[in-house]
Parts: structure tokens; sequence; C-alpha cells
């Protein structure tokens, strides 16, 4: 038997308040539980329920998830050139959300599901319809042994799935190519039904003994279902399974799941349907377009946006459990009243179907004229008496006071060299993606949310399509989610993919030399300077193995800038990793460090400092 492998823990993360901890209840590792990222990557693929756009401020969509957006103004009148603060607070309740689906459960009736495993088998289907709304969902069952049989077509009938469940009964073979076919077939004539509704389709194959046809037939068979559009998850229920076959089966590993107990086959079942079907809200992006006669006050917003001309933007890669609650404030630059902005809305990002844009009501402001103030006459002096000589007074000694010494002032970049760039670069941004990037900054912000908005801006500084970028994200591994290129919104969508390569462990040295790979391709123009930009927030896990790979990059003749964020950096490393004092940059809260990769877009083009 195939050992269990251990808990993939990436789905606890985004409950930990330091990226690095999990709750401290961490289930099972009999199992292989899914991450809702994961799940995201694979589901965006698939025809998910599409939640229904409601107006503000209080919208309920179809499936449940409940949503308030409000903006408000401090004062309804100001004077010109005033700051008056503007609340934008956003209120969302998914807990009710469920997305639609086609599920068919393909089951093993051998008889190496016999006993208490058949007996946990038939209470999982049998609970079916309390964990899925048949309303909106349809089931079907099916058992294989030597041949294939439809216990129930895809029905919305608790009753009918009820006595589905009570015709298993072990058997002899194990033809599991005849399941998946059947049911890969049962999904397909749904589809095709006049007026049949957009659903996720799912196969939850269950496999208690090793197949009778050989892996290569198994696996073509699986991938007819997942190239049709079906999402397959897989379960060993018994040690005589081929575990590897059946995760070779599933649409990705974590689908693949090992529980061998029959008495907790009901809750492995609730487990795979709660996490196909409850729709998560990931995350959030705020816009606001402030109209010409009101001026954003720099500096006034909490959090601080992203600011373009008149147009600000917040990305919320988490969503906070709280829900969001920004202000900033603006200034009045003409008289009359003003609509607070041009247009603000909230979109809201799911762990699976399409984001969700709902606006804001917008308040209006009066700007009016400052009062006059009237000046107060002055008093006229009543003539006084002469004045008599008074004798100075003896001097007495006074110590004098030491002086106060300067207070320290941080300085993000200081320069020891400065250059007009005269060549374009091709940049690989290679970004920490470590479990402990998930951790808030002093200023209570993702740090790996810090990170990608400082290489956005970075992106956007960059002379496109002339200047080339690569984004590589680093952790235990190292993953290219968007080689060299001079495309500004393939950048951008390949750093909004950085959470979902976020994986326990740092290991610099891989991220370096792919990205020395990518920039010593035969075809990389050679007048182009090379540039690694690499960034982390803590220790790597091979120090001597990262500065042979900076070394390596140097040595290639690329240009590296390594930038520490956080209080935790090995700052010795990463001083070594850069090759000289001027290409290391620290940011100890992320404040600055969007200037930081700002000043290096600047000098890009330059030759090493």
């Amino acid at each position: 038997m195939r050992p269990l492998r251990p808990l993939t823990a990436l789905k606890h993360l985004a409950a930990c308040p330091r990226g690095g901890a999990l709750p401290p209840a961490v289930p099972s590792p009999r199992r292989r539980w899914l991450w809702s990222g994961l799940a995201a990557a694979v589901l965006g693929a698939l025809p998910m329920v599409v939640l229904a756009r409601a107006p503000s401020p209080l919208a309920r969509a179809q499936d449940g998830c409940a949503v308030r957006a409000a903006k408000h103004a401090s004062a309804a009148t100001v004077s010109l050139g005033a700051p008056v603060q503007l609340t934008l607070t956003v209120q969302a309740d998914c807990s009710h959300s469920q997305a639609p689906l086609r599920l068919v459960v393909v089951a093993d009736n051998s008889v190496d599901m016999g006993g208490l495993r058949m007996d946990g088998l038939k209470r999982a289907v049998a609970g079916l319809p309390d964990l899925v709304d048949l309303s909106r969902s349809e089931i079907g069952v099916i058992a294989f042994h030597a041949q294939a049989e439809i216990l129930t077509g895809l029905t919305r009938d608790p009753v009918a799935i009820a006595e589905a469940s009570r015709r298993f009964f072990p058997r002899q073979g194990h033809n599991l190519v005849m399941g998946v076919r059947a049911g890969r077939q049962m999904i397909e004539q749904a589809r095709q039904q006049p007026g049949a509704p957009a659903a996720t389709d799912v196969l939850v194959v269950w496999v208690a003994g090793p197949a009778d046809q050989a892996d290569d037939v198994v696996l073509a068979e699986a991938k007819a279902a997942k190239d049709a559009g079906i999402l397959v998850a897989t379960v060993g229920a018994n040690g005589l399974a081929n575990f590897t076959l059946l995760e070779a089966m599933a649409s990705v590993p974590a689908l693949f799941f090992a529980e061998t107990l029959g008495d907790r086959f009901p809750s492995l079942m609730r487990e795979i349907v709660t996490n196909l079907t409850v729709v998560h809200l990931t995350g959030a992006q705020v816009t606001d377009s402030l109209p010409d006669a009101l001026g954003y006050v720099w500096g006034s917003g909490v959090p601080a946006p992203r600011v373009r001309g008149n147009d600000l933007a917040w990305r919320y890669a988490v969503w906070p459990a709280g829900g969001l609650t920004i202000t900033y404030q603006v200034t009045c630059g003409a008289i009359g009243r003003h609509a607070a902005h041009v247009s603000a809305a909230v979109e809201l990002q799911f762990d699976r179907g399409a984001p969700q844009t709902y606006a804001f009501a917008a308040p209006e402001i009066a700007c009016v004229t400052p009062p006059t103030v009237t000046p107060t006459p002055s008093v006229t002096p009543a003539p006084s008496a002469t004045a008599t000589a008074t004798p100075p007074a003896t001097a007495t000694a006074t110590a004098t006071a030491s002086p106060t010494p300067p207070a320290a002032a941080y300085l993000p970049a200081l320069w020891k060299s400065h250059c007009v760039p005269t060549r374009h670069a091709d940049v690989a941004m290679v970004l920490d993606t470590s479990s402990s990037m998930l951790a808030t900054g002093a200023a209570g912000e993702v740090k790996l949310q810090l990170a990608l908005d400082a290489a956005s801006a970075f992106v956007d500084a960059l002379d496109l399509p002339a200047d080339r970028a690569a984004v590589v994200a680093v952790s235990s591994r190292s993953d290219v989610l968007q080689p060299l290129s001079g495309d500004r919104l393939s950048l951008q969508l390949a750093l909004a993919r950085l959470f979902h390569h976020v994986r326990y462990g740092s290991r610099l040295e891989r991220g370096l030399d792919v990205a020395r790979g990518l920039l010593g391709a035969p075809d990389r123009p050679a007048a182009s300077v090379p540039v690694i930009v690499v960034l982390t927030d803590g220790l790597t896990g091979d120090p001597a193995a990262a500065r042979r790979a900076a070394a390596a990059a140097r040595d290639a003749g690329i240009t590296l800038y390594a930038v520490g964020l956080g209080e935790t950096v090995d700052e010795a490393v990463l001083r070594d990793m850069a090759g000289a004092p001027s290409r290391y940059f620290h940011s100890p809260d992320g404040a600055d460090l969007r200037g930081i990769y700002l000043d290096i877009a600047r000098m890009a083009g330059c030759a090493a400092p």
C-alpha cells in the first residue's frame, strides 16, 4: 500500500493572522483537503454560477450573497479649499451562497467495498440531499463492478437518491473504465437537454480495489471526462486501490482523497461537496473616480490608495472578516454642488465564478465661498505716565542647554551613483510567495499585497514594449508566471496570480536560477540591459545556495537588485546577493516599497552601479 501523503495545509493559510502559523485544530493528515485558491484555478475554467449583479446600498444575489456598499461625507457643506472626509464601507455576507452542480457519484460496488465501507458509502450517498440545494442542483448515482449500473439518473428528487443509496451490494469485478464512462455520458446527455441550466459538472469516483483495465486505459477515460469540462475528484476507499492512479485521474492532485475508514465516508462526502458548492468571498477591488472639482489630499487615505490622476484604487487580496472601511480626504476646488465621485464601485472576487461589481451611491458636497472675516478695529492706547529709570539688574549666570541631538530619519533609497538610462532593459521580477508573505505588515496590509502593488507600479514605470519584464514566484519551488514580455496587461495579470502560488518554504536560489535562464535566452536582444529584482520577507532556506545563484547571475552580466521587506530579513545575505550596497534596499514596514521599485525602474537601463 502506498503511504498516505501529509496534509496539504495551504487551505488554512488565509485564516492565519501571521502567515506561518496554522490554526490550533488541523484536520487529520489521512485525507487530502481542498484549498480554495487551488480550486479556484481549476473551477474558473468551468461553467459556474454567475452571481447576480444587484444595486447598492443593499443587494442580495440569487444565491444568497448579501452586499451593502455605502459612501458618505463628513460634512455636506465645505468652504472652498477646505478638506472633507469621505468614507466607503462594504459589508458582504456570502454564508448562504451555493453554486449549482450536476454531481454524479461513481462508486465501486465490488467486494472490496464490502462491510463497514459499504455501510459508510450508503450513508454518504443518502446524505447528499442535505448537502446540496436540489432546487438548483442535480445528483446521479452509478455503481460499477464487472459492469456499470445506473442506480439513478440526474435527479432533484431526494427520495430517488435515498433509494439509490440502498441498492449498493458487493459484487465481483472492478470495471472502473465503464463506471467513469457512464458518468461522463450521463452529464453530457443532461447538458444537451433544452434549457439545461449552467452548472458545475462533477464526477466523484470512489474506488476500493485495483481496476480491471490497464492504467493507461483508465487514464484515457478520465482524460475524456476532463476534456469534456467535467471536474473529476477521486477517493481511495481501500488500501488495495492504486492511489497513484487515482491521483493522476483527478483534475488536480488536491482533488484526490484517501480515506479507508467507512465511518468517515459521510464526513468526507460533506467536505468534498461543500468545497465544490459553497462560494467563498476571497478579495475585492474598490475604484473611485473623483470629479475635477474635488482634489485628493495626498497622504490622507487609510489604507493608502493607488492614485492615477483623479482615479483612486484599493486592492484587497484577502477579504477582511469585518468588511471594508476606507477613508480619505478631498478639498473643494470650485464653487457649487458636486457629486462626491464620477463613478465608484467595489468588485467582489470569489473562489469561483465571475467577479461581481456593486456601485456606490454618490453623496453631494456643496462647496461655498469662505466666510469674510471682518477686521477688528485697533484700540488707541491711553497716554502713560513718565517712566522712572530703573537701575539695571545684575546679570545672573545661567547654564547653557546641551544641543538636542538630531532625530533619525529613514531614507528609503539613497543612490550612490546616478545615470541617465540610455538602453532598454529586460527585467525578471522574482517575488517571494512563501507562506509568511500572507502575514500583515506594520500598517496592517498583507505583505504579498504590498509587494504586488509595488511590482505593479514598477511595470507601469517601464518603457514598454521596448523594455520587457518577467514574473517569477518563488517559495519551496519556482514558477514562471509570465516570461519576458512587453505587454502591460499580460504582466499585470501575472502579478494578480501571485496569491495562487503561496507555499511553504523559501528557496531564493531556485527563483534566481530560473530568472537567469529567462535572461540568458539566445533570442534575447543583446542591446537590452538584463536585470533581476528579487524581493523576500525573511530567511532563505539555503543562504549559501542563494549567494551562489546570485553570483552566477552577476557573472552572467546581469544587474541584480535585492529588496528586503519586513523586520526579519537576513540583510547580510541580501547585500551579498546584490553584490553592492547601492543595489540592496530594506523596507521595514512596506510603506516605501513602491518608491523603491520606482527608483529601480528609473535605473533599469543603466550599467550596474
